[in-house]
């Protein structure tokens, strides 16, 4: 279950979490939750860390004051600052995404975007390309070839992706805007964490195993050099019994993925590659544990 902001009646949240403590529940389990950057505050976050919530997610968008203005996001970059640096220090560990070529964007505009992501408390970032969806505004300037886009006329919905563009806006044509979110998705936050940035892995790759295999591709590959990473510090992380569900996680994981990529029919021209990177993590898992 989740809930894309639940901090938009702070009354209702802070009962929420009140009630979790007083069960005892903040004892047995753990809980992550997404807002926005302008309704939240320092009470919330503490209730929040109190109540066993380990996560908040923001989706941030821009790191542009001129593009998040008209965009009508509704918030400035200090308030980002605020709320990211307040919920870090609250104990929680703070996530969020950016969308490059937004309404308005430009080369520069999403170099800023970057850039201040990387600046921010957060243990991890995400970065994708904007989603046209009939009926808001960005495709309406889209189809009307308003904002910086070129005017489109046919949209190949197939062919959308957030890792992938069909389209360019401003100074950045489409390729540009492809390099630029695969450089952004390879650098690190200030405060990343390398176990936070795989227990997320983890829990997007079961899900979109389950309800998308196109999605679950797309992220397996992006996240792979993590999972090595990660594999490859095994034996020393083993010394520490708070990351040993972790370590089993990414152990069944890795058996998951080897199988779907053998049993189902999605086509990638990375998927050999993909497969024999995880057959070598599986291998390191057996030689860990002679």
């Amino acid at each position: 279950m989740t809930d894309s902001n639940l901090t938009v009646s702070k009354e209702t949240f802070k009962e929420f979490c009140l009630q979790i403590v007083a069960e005892g529940l903040n004892k047995e389990i753990t809980w992550k939750g997404q807002s926005r950057v302008n309704i939240v505050d320092e009470e919330i976050f503490n209730l929040m860390k109190e109540a066993g919530a380990e996560m908040i997610f923001f989706g941030i968008e821009s790191g542009d004051e001129n593009v998040l203005r008209l965009n009508h996001k509704n918030y400035k970059l200090k308030a980002v600052e605020r709320a990211v640096s307040m919920a870090f220090q609250a104990g929680l560990n703070p996530r969020a995404s950016f969308v490059l070529g937004l309404p308005y964007d430009t080369k520069e505009s999403v170099e800023r975007t970057i850039e201040f992501a990387t600046s921010l408390d957060l243990v991890s970032a995400q970065f994708h390309i904007l989603d046209l969806y009939p009926g808001t505004e960005a495709y309406e300037l889209a189809i009307a070839g308003k904002a910086g886009f070129k005017e489109i006329v046919d949209i190949k919905w197939d062919s959308l992706s957030r890792s992938s563009a069909l389209f360019g806006v401003n100074n950045l044509t489409a390729e540009e805007l492809v390099e630029m979110r695969r450089k952004a998705s390879n650098m690190r936050t200030k405060r990343w964490d390398c176990l936070q940035s795989v227990k997320q892995t983890i829990a997007e790759l079961e899900h979109y195993s389950e309800i998308d295999l196109a999605v679950f591709n797309r992220v397996l590959t992006e996240r792979i050099s993590l999972l090595e990473e990660f594999v490859k510090n095994c034996v020393e992380l083993k010394q520490d019994n708070g990351v040993k569900d972790t370590i089993e996680r990414v152990r069944r994981l890795v058996a998951d993925c080897i199988f779907i990529l053998q049993t189902n029919r999605l086509t990638s021209t990375g998927k050999d590659t993909l497969l024999s990177k995880l057959k070598q993590l599986n291998q390191l898992f057996c030689d860990s544990t002679k």
